[in-house]
């Protein structure tokens, strides 16, 4: 079925881009385009009067409130005058609110009658509406259709499900002349008892389910799916209006789990150009609706439940794109409808990603009816709610714009504070302020960074449960302030019974009413991250970089990246034959492959971030990828259930391994270990990976004692696990060090200081303490850092430290007319509002609206500088002025959407043009050579539209500045991982492997016993392994096809599945063998059918069964234990085993 994104009238053909018209069909009107973007549209604004409709009907008097089942529903009647016939038809409109736990039925009121609006087909009941002549105000329909949302809302149908009868609408799969009143009949229920199923329901009664298949993806499935979130939400908000922000009574765990807050479900489209028939993205727009998942939470769906915000992807062909860009810019303007509620653009970031919020405006008859629902705020109230403008009118309007940010942010929230346990205090200044106005950033010395009582913290870690220990700062948002909170040093404080916190005026972003009451979600202390210490330290190439230009010599690194590299392959093919190798070579294979952090991320992928995971990303490029798939794929890295083979190569190694398979033995193992051996090389490489040993990183705090001086800093792990010169690991180390902070663009960015003991400072354990005293504050000479959660890398490698001398200051200073190249929107929110007062309320959030799009139109500028200053710190020095100049361009577009500073154009063009005329470094071009024969700049800047290719010279390294590090470093590293896989090459070719005969012993068996019984055992042997067989041809021919490894994760996944399923499905119904006995003789001939029939075993019998040969040769061995994966997942080997 052709795709129907914008769910407009199915059959309804729009006219093309070009301008090349095709006729609609007979059920439905041609659109009179008259926007240049709804033309670039494929679907329309629902706004086309319907030709059909011969009556106009009335505007109903007063909206009837009813149960939504995850929304409240208003439903108004209202007689409709046809030449034939008077008939009553339901028009439904959503808002959001209170759930009612005992509504009245759908459409009911004073008098109302209870019965469904009648209507039996949605064929010719599309409703295309006139719209007003405002462009801007003209609702932009993405899934709806009048008479299908009457139906959904006369069942009481919950949010999920009419989510997701849109996006099977949205792919083309079904049109809304599908959804028959009895099809929808069948989706009456709650989210987790019927969304999971709304395809297989429209079809018909639901077949019943086996129970095997029903349980078997059971883990994965929960992981990511939000129905029952969903419907727990919908208890929370019956019992409160704030019942999803997790501080609600007891009242509500009776139904509830303990500690369960809301607002984890994720509703997503995406927006992106279609392919045209050349296969190239088009010149149009479509808007898909993407199935709803489970992940982070923030402030925003906490308060206000789940459905309350849209995520919108852009896709990257669109967002860097000026003119695809600018159409969506004027686009974000207008209300957005789906399933009759009314959405509205607040938020757009630099990942791509828009946001729209669910208001309290009615969609009535193609327009946006006066009269509002209950329960629910305008866009404008919502814009008041979180940053309210009369409390904040001296904020830059670009500063309030970045501020909606906050509410977004992925955190979990903690305890909830009273009034008077929220407390000011002031920040510290540097003594060589001079008192005259606002103090400098680099004067203020406790820069984002309040305090918080033990009390509290202690709550937080009994709520949580997350941390090994009591945490002694925390990255949070509370009441309108964001950074760190750090453990209160004083004894008063830390005795009180009740938490509390001390916020300082650097902290807080958004003032609230001094005297009001504060929304709870306002007092709930929301937790990004807890404060956490890791070592060793890897150094990125910008820090490589500064290193060197400071004094460090080259050849410290080339030491250091051939030590880990090294070490990396020793661990992985030095050893196998002493006690404990394949223990030492399971945890190295974990390690490297990140296993165990990425199994506690794919299952709570929400928490990661607070747990101090390096988890999945929920804001993935997924979706630059051509959607409408008509099954729900698997999700990436999940091990198939069914024949028990993991998804990544590192975690397959580890489930052969501990199943007592070693890498001198079975062949496909040694394979795998040989893909994971070369991956490792690679990864080192590529990543120009310099690890230092002596160092390590964590926040960053300001001295709560005073006693560090200017150029000391102290700090201490939780764990012993800091390496000294002499090889020992302790807590503590004390002499010289560095200390920087990413990104490292200015000499200045690396400092050299001293760490020192201070004893009043032991209890801050697994934080970095920078001292108050001084003329300007450490963290800012560090790239400009504070302590709102910034991150420093310590060093005291003594051949570094000891090469490295601290830059001269003046070298780093900003050029006299920098602040020339820019553009500064300077207007505060009081001048904007002055300028808006006499506008209607419209008028004003349009112009509200217009400052939120700001990283829409300033988006390839960042990366351009970046590459920029790459460039010409090549081309003329480290510390030349032209490159100082890039430096702190980029730091100033980095930062461009909160200042309100944005490049000047004819200066980005002088820029560009003056750095950007030549190809990449050397070290650049060697990086991506394997990558990507044709060097192309604006594939490398998204944006930036200059073709740079291999017949252009590479950028020349300036007279007298010597070898560059980089171009050393690259050139040393080739060789060295050279000699690696030469060395690899030679362990893996020595090996000799033989079948093992433990593995065909099952079969064997089998064959012993059919010959003792006769022909009908015999006759099911033979059965067995003519499906073994038939499935072996089959795998050969999807997974040995060369474009298998070329599709994405998640559709190897699907296909890997389907031929396990395909294995294990049939035959089935033996009477010698017992359905554990068939899967043993099953996988036991798969892996001999495949050792005898090739040259060098395949994936075959490991890709379909897994599990079972695990099973067989752990049991083999005489000495197994079996365990369930939940206490499989979280096994660990010792760290004292490593040594």
């Amino acid at each position: 079925m052709e795709r129907t994104d914008t769910f407009i009238d199915d059959e309804l053909l729009i006219p093309s881009g070009d301008g090349a018209k095709r006729e609609p069909s007979e059920a439905s009107t041609e659109y009179p385009w008259d926007d240049q973007f709804g033309q670039l549209m494929l679907g329309l604004p629902d706004g086309t009067p319907d030709s059909k409709a011969e009556q106009t009907p009335t505007e109903p008097s007063e909206p009837t409130s009813s149960y939504r089942g995850g929304s409240t529903t208003t439903i108004t009647s209202h007689t409709t005058t046809t030449s034939e016939s008077s008939t009553t038809t339901a028009i439904g409109s959503i808002v959001s609110g209170k759930r009612k736990a005992h509504s009245p039925p759908v459409g009911s009121g004073e008098g109302a009658s209870h019965k469904r609006p009648r209507i039996d087909s949605f064929e010719d009941a599309e409703d295309n509406p006139a719209f007003s002549d405002s462009t801007t105000e003209r609702p932009y329909v993405i899934a709806h259709n009048v008479h299908a949302q009457a139906c959904m809302d006369a069942r009481e149908l919950p949010w999920g499900i009419q989510w997701e009868l849109g996006r099977l609408v949205s792919s083309g799969r079904y049109k809304w002349s599908d959804l028959s009143p009895e099809a929808l009949d069948r989706l009456k229920g709650t989210c987790k008892d019927v969304a999971p199923f709304v395809e297989g329901l429209l079809r018909g009664p639901r077949p019943q389910e086996s129970g095997r298949n029903g349980r078997i993806f059971a883990n994965e499935f929960s992981a990511r799916a939000p129905w029952e979130e969903l419907d727990r939400e919908n208890i929370a908000l019956q019992y409160s209006d704030y019942g999803c922000l997790g501080t609600v009574p007891k009242a509500l765990e009776p139904s509830l789990p303990k500690d369960w807050y809301g607002g984890k479900v994720v509703f997503t489209m995406r927006l992106f150009r279609p392919l045209g028939p050349d296969k190239k993205p088009s010149q149009k727009l479509c808007f898909e609706l993407l199935q709803p998942e489970l992940g982070s939470s923030s402030r925003f769906t906490r308060r206000f439940g789940s459905d309350f915000v849209i995520r919108v992807r852009i896709h990257k062909d669109v967002f860097y794109d000026s003119k695809m860009i600018q159409l969506v810019n004027d686009a974000c303007f207008r209300p957005f409808v789906v399933n009759g509620r009314v959405f509205r653009f607040f938020h757009v970031n630099k990942e791509r990603n828009a946001f729209l919020a669910a208001t309290n405006e009615r969609y009535h008859l193609g327009r946006i009816a006066e009269r509002r629902m209950p329960n629910r705020m305008s866009i404008w109230e919502f814009f008041n709610w979180h940053n309210p403008l009369d409390y904040n009118c001296n904020q830059s309007i670009a500063k309030w714009a970045a501020r909606f940010s906050l509410g977004l942010s992925n955190s979990v929230p903690g305890i909830l504070l009273e009034s008077s346990q929220i407390c000011h205090i002031d920040d510290v200044v540097s003594e060589a302020w001079d008192g005259v106005g606002k103090p400098p950033s680099e004067m203020d010395m406790t820069d984002g960074c309040g305090y918080i009582n033990r009390t509290a913290l202690e709550m937080l870690h009994s709520r949580l449960g997350h941390w090994e220990r009591r945490p002694v700062a925390l990255q949070v948002r509370v009441c309108g302030a964001k950074g760190l909170l750090l453990e209160h040093p004083g004894k008063a404080e830390n005795a009180l019974e009740h938490p509390h916190v001390w916020l300082r005026p650097s902290q807080t972003k958004i003032k609230h009413a001094p005297h009001g009451p504060l929304d709870p979600a306002h007092r709930t202390i929301e937790v990004l991250r807890a404060a956490h210490m890791r070592t060793p330290v890897r150094l990125s190439k910008e820090s490589v970089i500064n290193l060197a230009e400071n004094g460090v010599p080259h050849e410290c690194f080339r030491a250091l990246m051939r030590a880990s590299l090294v070490e990396a392959v020793d661990a992985l093919v030095g050893d196998w034959l002493s006690e404990n190798a394949m223990l030492r070579l399971w945890d190295a294979v974990a390690r490297e492959g990140g296993v165990m952090a990425a199994r506690s991320a794919r299952q709570a992928a929400g928490l990661a971030r607070v747990r101090g995971l390096r988890a999945f990303d929920v804001d993935d490029d997924d979706d630059d990828e051509e959607g409408g798939e008509g099954r729900v794929r698997s999700s990436a890295w999940w091990a198939d259930e069914i024949s028990g083979c993991p998804s990544s190569l590192e975690e397959t190694v580890l489930v052969m391994l501990d199943s007592g398979f070693r890498p001198d033995e079975e062949y496909v193992l040694s394979q795998k270990l040989h893909e994971v051996t070369k991956k490792a090389i690679k990864s080192q490489v590529s990543k120009g990976r310099v690890i230092v040993p002596m160092g390590c990183s964590a926040f960053i705090v300001p001295d709560p004692t005073g006693k560090l001086q200017p150029g000391q800093i102290y700090f201490r792990s939780s764990h012993f696990n800091l390496k000294t010169p002499e090889g020992e690991l302790k807590d503590k180390v004390l002499g010289p060090a560095l200390v920087m902070r990413n990104p490292v663009k200015l000499s200045r960015d690396v400092q050299k200081v001293e760490v020192v003991n201070v004893p009043e400072l032991d209890n801050y354990f697994d934080v970095i303490v920078f001292p108050v005293q001084g003329p300007h504050s450490l963290a800012s000479l560090l790239g400009g850092g504070d302590y709102d959660g910034d991150k420093v890398e310590v060093i005291w490698e003594p051949e570094i430290v000891a090469a490295f001398t601290n830059a001269d200051l003046k070298l780093s200073e900003m050029p006299p007319d920098f602040m020339d190249s820019f553009k500064r929107e300077n207007k505060s929110v009081e001048s904007v509002l002055q300028d808006v007062s006499s506008k209607s309320t419209d008028a004003r959030v349009h112009e509200f609206q217009s400052y939120l799009m700001g990283p829409m139109r300033d988006s390839p500028v960042v990366g351009t500088y970046s590459g920029l200053h790459d460039n010409a710190m090549y081309a003329f020095g480290y510390n030349d002025p032209r490159t100082v100049r890039l430096a702190h361009m980029f730091c100033a577009t980095l930062d461009g959407s909160k200042t309100g500073m944005s490049v000047r154009p004819e200066v980005y063009r002088r820029d560009r043009d003056q750095f950007w005329s030549s190809r990449a470094p050397e070290w650049k071009v060697l990086k991506e050579r394997d990558e990507r024969r044709r060097e192309t700049s604006a594939s490398a800047i998204p944006g930036l539209q200059i073709s740079v290719t291999e017949s252009q010279p590479l950028i020349k390294r300036g007279e007298g500045l010597g070898r560059f590090v980089m171009d050393y470093l690259w050139h040393a590293m080739e060789k060295m991982s050279c000699e690696q896989f030469k060395r690899v090459e030679g362990v893996f070719k020595a090996l000799s492997h033989e079948r093992d005969e433990a593995l065909t012993q099952p079969w064997r068996d089998a064959h012993r016993r059919a010959a003792l019984v006769g022909e009908t055992m015999l006759a099911e042997l033979t059965a067995i392994e003519e499906h073994v067989r038939a499935c072996y041809e089959h795998h050969k021919a999807e997974v040995m096809d060369s474009n298998f490894t070329k599709q994405k994760i998640e559709k190897r996944q699907d296909m890997l599945r389907e031929l396990s399923a395909e294995f294990a499905g049939v035959p089935t119904a033996f009477v010698f063998f017992s359905e554990q006995e068939a899967a043993r003789v099953r996988a036991s001939y798969a892996y001999y059918y495949d050792y005898e029939h090739r040259s060098c075993p395949s994936r075959f019998p490991w890709n379909v069964a897994m599990r079972t040969l695990c099973d067989i040769k752990a049991n083999a061995t005489g000495r197994h234990k079996t365990m369930t994966e939940y206490f499989y997942h979280v096994s660990e080997v010792r760290k004292s085993v490593r040594k």
